[in-house]
């Protein structure tokens, strides 16, 4: 997990960023990843880039362009970890 990614996506932490998607409130993204990798949560698709799509059956957050709850997810991975966006277009 690339801390300082994820941050953007967390309220209350000192990355986080006014504008963009954000978790409720209870969700951790450790947890999220952790169950991707071990299959619980089902990839549904890609995003434009590739990236994976995880339907995780329950809100997890909200779509910072649209303010729409959400129960998807993409996956960005990069060279210091991953992190996951809470996104409604997919």
């Amino acid at each position: 997990m690339h801390a300082g990614q994820q941050g953007k996506h967390i309220r209350g932490h000192n990355n986080f960023e006014e504008g963009r998607s954000y978790f409720n409130n209870g969700v951790d993204p450790v947890e999220l990843l952790g169950g991707v990798q071990r299959g619980k949560y089902p990839i549904v698709g890609a995003g434009a880039r590739g990236n994976p799509v995880v339907d995780f059956g329950r809100p997890i957050g909200i779509d910072g362009r649209t303010g729409q709850s959400v129960i998807k997810g993409l996956i960005h991975y990069g060279k210091n970890g991953a992190h996951i966006v809470s996104d409604a277009r997919n």
